[in-house]
């Protein structure tokens, strides 16, 4: 089976809650930037979803966010990342041999991001977490994000890491316009390399998989390695990857 683990979706809600903190609104009538891509929950862009993915020859679909909703305010938070989490859930159950979904979490707030996963792993199904590489100007490896660790460690959950589109904050990549085409490479790269200086895959150790991963049964995967990897898909009934 062909899974492609980096698929990005945006159900209309939360586009209209996110308003101009959204980069691609999928509830206005002129579609800019991912929204011009079947990229809604509406049923033609559902529809039109499955029909590219048939021409792909990719058999499953796991879902996440093109840029997650880290807001200051926890409650406003916790209600936009529920919103995705909830119309991901929604989408996999109609569709369970077409579509699965990371939970998302609602950072920096470490208590109701340990909270959202439980719900999403207890309750809605999801089959790893995602996270985005950087969160309000810091680094998800810092220290005040090792809870999050040691509970996806204790699952035995996978982890899904998303660049920010940050340039990895230089003017030599961000000044050039190479934000997309360099900047998220050097991300990804960047994230490696901060997981090993805080020990973080030593620390949180167990089984690995066969996609680039680190230690601990939290096994990160880079979209850099993983995008539109040729894998088995994990069921929305399991926290657990196959390998």
């Amino acid at each position: 089976m062909i899974c492609d683990v980096h698929a990005h979706y945006t159900p209309k809600n939360f586009s209209e809650f996110m308003g101009d903190r959204f980069a691609s609104p999928v509830h206005l009538p002129v579609k800019r930037g991912m929204a011009r891509h079947p990229f809604s929950d509406s049923p033609e862009d559902i529809e039109g979803r499955f029909r590219l993915m048939d021409e792909a020859g990719v058999e499953k679909q796991v879902l996440s966010p093109n840029h997650p909703p880290y807001l200051p305010d926890e409650r406003e938070c916790v209600k936009a990342v529920q919103m995705l989490n909830d119309g991901y859930a929604d989408l996999a159950h109609r569709y369970p041999q077409r579509i699965a979904s990371y939970v998302m979490l609602p950072l920096p707030h470490i208590d109701a991001a340990l909270r959202e996963m439980e719900r999403g792993f207890d309750q809605l199904g999801c089959v790893g977490v995602n996270m985005n590489i950087v969160c309000l100007g810091r680094s998800i490896a810092e220290t005040e994000f090792e809870p999050i660790y040691a509970e996806m460690n204790q699952r035995g959950a996978v982890l899904f890491v998303h660049p920010a589109g940050s340039g990895i904050c230089s003017p030599f990549i961000v000044d050039y316009n190479f934000r997309a085409s360099v900047g998220t490479s050097l991300e990804d790269a960047t994230f490696v390399l901060h997981m090993i200086a805080k020990q973080i895959p030593y620390r949180y150790r167990g089984s690995s998989s066969s996609c680039r991963t680190w230690a601990g049964r939290s096994r990160c995967c880079s979209t850099a390695s993983t995008s539109r990897a040729r894998t088995r898909a994990a069921t929305p009934t399991s926290p657990k990857r196959q390998a």
